[in-house]
């Protein structure tokens, strides 16, 4: 399977494990084009950093006062820097012999970035300097796309493109260096994105760092434009396997999903743990936050300066700048917030106030639309060539169609609806459903009837990344197709074949004595069981749950014993140690229905029942009190130390009479599981040395509630017991 071809790495990130520190050098604020979507609006031609400040901050650096990372980056930036080719030979001459004096790591672990507009990248003195650094040189041409396109925005100061000068170095560069490019698209040239990549392409150039400005230029419609270019690539690239031997940052395989806790440990970009030391001897912690790349009336913002260093309190602000610090609600709770960057000093300089503390949004709605041509591209490449997006798919919501109203039970909660009220759902109601799920992020799963398969729904298109649940009876219609979960009952488990994924096994609680021998039945066929109790259960039963589950733990520890590379995984029993919270059913939250009728359902059982409690506003499904069915909001399920547990609005509202609060008889079974994980636990420990599983300890409650009033110290005046 070919992963990791659409990366927005380059060898430069990965030096230094991407520890090492930048130090960027301006040695000039001049440029010889005026590029539109530039960000350096004050561009000065006689702001030329004279070699002794440049020899003053080296001394900075060396002088034991800066603490050296593993590595370093030292970039030459402008203006264009290949203006000042001269002073940028003599700086790093000059750095080279001071590492050496010193007995410094920095004397072999260094590296010179420079990124170059190519206008004067065939003159002598240029080639002079990449030949003679070029074992730690790392230069890149910038080259927009077709000359239409590069010529829209890359312009001398006359108004004259510069496509022609440029490509004509291209052959010469890529003798000399990687072959990538950064390419910038803005409102005018969205139009061509597609050729120009395409063109970038075919010039050899086979890595494209491409992005949209961060500033406010976006109009209405942009991000249609965005999204219809990237698309329109996307089978460009997948129907000519364009894949294999081509890569744009544009595709990326981690955008599209909820913040990690620990992206929220940092900030966006590197300002204030890079530097940059300016023309006059200022030291910012960015290009960005120099005067001459701000386009308010805000100040730049100085950390130091070459004669004194560094100041540490002007620096801290950067250091404990954070995405939670940053950013608003709606930012941190964006469910597609992965891979939205922003510029934090293009942030300081639209801020309400002069902060650093005040994330910039104009780049929202093209964010979105990326992550939407993200899914389409990576469904194409799914659906059409069989490559996995290597990245986990968790993260993103479900989206359930009830094919039919007799849809094949998955879960916990069995569908009982009576024959004589099937309703199926309509091709044209399946279409529209589909559309939804490609705008607002969903994973769609087709829930098909228990008693017909219609083949058509598998080639529903490729734009479509669909998974389906259909009972094992259909497996040899099936057994072809992707993304199919197979759900098997007491009167399908004969008809088991070949290997499975994992399978979903259905058993009502007065067929609880059979489990084992139906489980070990179904493992002879798969590595993971997801097993679901239908029912409710009674202290007999439970019993009898114990016992069966005893014997489970048997059987699957002398399979660890035999196989501890793929050792074989039960619900009931393993999930509880690689569960880091409570992360049930998201019925409500993350998960979402289509009915049959058309209408929106918190869950397919909701729809069964005629329950309706969404309201769609503005493309948003809006849940009628929707914090009910978070675990924030479950007073007994968020104190409860078996997190594997399923937790069923539904089954709970039956209970209890409310979604948040469940029931006892739904309690006691995930009780009983948990303790059985502790014994699994200490026989694996005993069996299998090499495998250490996270510390579970027995439960020393019988019911959740008791742990509730423990910890509350309630007493509602009353006792009952529950028999």
């Amino acid at each position: 399977m070919e992963k990791n071809k659409y990366t927005n790495k380059n060898i430069e990130d990965e030096w230094g494990n991407g520890n090492a520190q930048t130090i960027d050098f301006i040695v000039t604020e001049d440029c010889n084009l005026r590029c539109k979507y530039c960000y350096i609006c004050h561009k000065k031609a006689n702001h030329v950093m004279e070699f002794e400040i440049a020899k003053k901050f080296i001394d900075y650096i060396f002088s034991g006062r800066f603490q050296q990372s593993e590595g370093v980056i030292l970039g030459f930036i402008g203006g264009e820097p290949f203006l000042e080719v001269d002073l940028i030979d003599k700086i790093v001459d000059y750095y080279k012999i001071k590492a050496y004096e010193v007995g410094s790591d920095w004397y072999w672990n260094y590296r010179i970035n420079i990124t170059t507009n190519g206008v004067n990248y065939a003159q002598e003195s240029v080639q002079h300097f990449i030949k003679k650094n070029h074992d730690k040189l790392s230069v890149t041409i910038t080259i927009d796309g077709t000359k239409e396109k590069h010529d829209l925005q890359r312009v001398f100061p006359d108004g004259s493109g510069s496509y022609d000068i440029i490509v004509k170095n291209i052959p010469l560069y890529l003798e000399q260096f990687y072959e990538t490019t950064k390419v910038t698209f803005a409102h005018e040239d969205l139009p061509l994105l597609k050729e120009s990549i395409l063109h970038l392409w075919k010039l050899g150039i086979k890595d494209i760092s491409a992005n949209v400005v961060y500033e406010d230029v976006w109009e209405e419609g942009d991000d249609k434009i965005f999204e219809d270019q990237l698309k329109r690539l996307a089978e460009e690239i997948v129907d000519n396997e364009l894949y294999r031997d081509y890569k744009v940052s544009l595709f990326d395989e981690n955008i599209g999903e909820p913040l990690s806790e620990e992206i929220k440990l940092h900030s966006s970009c590197g300002a204030g743990r890079m530097i940059a030391v300016g023309p006059s001897g200022k030291i910012y912690p960015c290009l960005r936050y120099k005067d001459y790349s701000l386009e308010s009336d805000k100040h730049e913002v100085v950390i130091g300066n070459v004669e004194t260093g560094i100041d540490f309190d002007k620096v801290l602000p950067f250091r404990v700048a954070t995405y939670p610090t940053q950013c608003d609600e709606e930012c941190l709770n964006c469910e597609i917030a992965m891979g939205c960057s922003f510029c934090q000093g293009q942030s300081y300089d639209s801020a309400d106030t002069a902060t650093n503390f005040q994330r910039s949004k104009y780049i929202c709605r093209m964010h979105k639309a990326r992550v939407r041509a993200n899914h389409y591209f990576f469904n194409l490449l799914y659906n059409r060539k069989g490559i996995e997006r290597s990245t986990n798919r968790k993260y993103l919501k479900k989206m359930y169609f009830t094919l039919g109203s007799n849809f094949v039970d998955f879960c916990e909660y069995p569908n009982r609806i009576a024959d004589n009220t099937i309703t199926r759902m309509s091709a044209d109601m399946i279409k529209k459903g589909l559309d939804y799920c490609l705008e607002h992020f969903f994973s769609p799963v087709f829930l098909h009837p228990v008693d017909e398969l219609n083949h058509d729904l598998f080639y529903f298109g490729n734009e479509y990344r669909i998974s389906h649940i259909v009972s094992l009876k259909f497996y040899e219609q099936t057994k072809n197709y992707r993304d199919v979960m197979y759900i098997v009952d007491r009167h399908t488990i004969e008809l088991l074949h070949d290997d499975l994924p994992y399978v979903v096994l259905n058993l009502s609680w007065e067929d609880v004595s059979k489990l084992s021998e139906y489980a070990i039945k179904v493992f002879a066929h798969t590595n993971r069981i997801n097993l679901n109790m239908q029912g409710s259960a009674n202290s007999e039963s439970l019993k009898l749950y114990e016992n069966e589950l005893m014997r489970i733990n048997k059987y699957l520890v002398s399979c660890w014993v035999e196989n501890i590379i793929a050792p074989k995984e039960f619900n009931k029993i393993t999930d509880i140690f690689f569960a880091e919270k409570q992360d049930a059913c998201g019925a409500g939250v993350r998960d979402f229905t289509i009915g049959a009728d058309g209408k929106y359902y918190v869950c397919p059982f909701y729809y069964i029942k005629g329950i309706d409690l969404i309201e769609e506003r503005a493309g948003k499904l809006l849940v009628k009190n929707q914090r009910l069915h978070t675990l924030e909001y479950s007073p007994l399920c968020n104190l409860c130390d078996a997190r594997h547990c399923v937790r069923c609005s539904i089954t709970n509202a039956e209970g209890t009479g409310e979604v948040n609060v469940p029931p006892s008889y739904k309690c006691y079974p995930s009780l009983v599981e948990y303790n059985n994980s502790v014994i699994f636990r200490k026989m694996i420990e005993e069996n299998c040395p090499n495998i250490r599983l996270r510390e579970i300890e027995k439960m020393e409650y019988t019911s959740v509630f008791e742990k509730y009033e423990s910890i509350n110290k309630c007493d509602i005046g009353f006792h009952i017991t529950n028999n």
